[in-house]
């Protein structure tokens, strides 16, 4: 009975799985990071910068107030710009869309799944199908991440930068010292279901 319904799970997974292809999600997120976003960031900090000379008045002693405009725009703008960029740009690099494919399955399965994603054990030919699709989907709920992940950067950063010296600053440098930590490991995770797409490519 249970390798009955295990074959059963195995069989819808791999029909939800089956054709889901990248088309393109490295190269939309490196065009956004070498592009889209240090142009994002210069023009967006520079606005907020002078729209706070313009209400606060041009205070050369508070340069730093100036800056922490700036970077809140900057964090509002790249937040707001990265989840549109990720819609427009990175989610029609997935075709066909389709519902999560691992969540048919049961718990183990799917760790056994992501590993092969991850490249920790070597990859089941009889479960290619399902662990390419759910790479692709994997590498596209990542992609988002890393798209939107700097506004909290320039959020952190504003917030540093407006209570210096102050305890409240070692716990922020602290949780930014965590935060870089993991948007660090979400981008390792993204390198290695690219790693895994071209490695079991047909």
């Amino acid at each position: 009975m249970a390798d009955t319904e295990a074959a059963a799970r195995w069989a819808k997974v791999t029909r939800i799985a089956e054709g889901i292809t990248d088309y393109g999600i490295g190269k939309a997120v490196r065009s956004y990071f070498l592009l889209y976003l240090p142009a994002g960031v210069i023009l967006l900090t520079g606005i907020g910068f002078l729209l706070s000379v313009l209400i606060f008045g041009n205070m050369r002693e508070e340069w730093s107030m100036h800056l922490v405009m700036g970077l809140f725009l900057t964090s509002l703008g790249t937040g707001v710009g990265g989840f549109i960029y990720a819609r427009k740009k990175v989610n029609p690099q997935v075709r066909p869309q389709r519902s999560g494919a691992l969540i048919w399955l049961d718990k183990l399965e799917k760790k056994n799944i992501q590993k092969q994603i991850y490249c920790r054990i070597p990859p089941v030919p009889e479960h290619l199908t399902v662990a390419r699709g759910a790479a692709v989907q994997i590498r596209q709920g990542l992609a988002l991440y890393l798209l939107v992940g700097p506004a909290y950067l320039f959020l952190a950063l504003a917030q540093l930068l407006n209570a210096p010296g102050s305890f409240l600053t070692l716990i922020g440098i602290l949780l930014l010292g965590l935060y870089v930590a993991l948007y660090a490991f979400v981008a390792w995770q993204f390198h290695q279901t690219g790693r895994f797409l071209e490695r079991t490519a047909p």
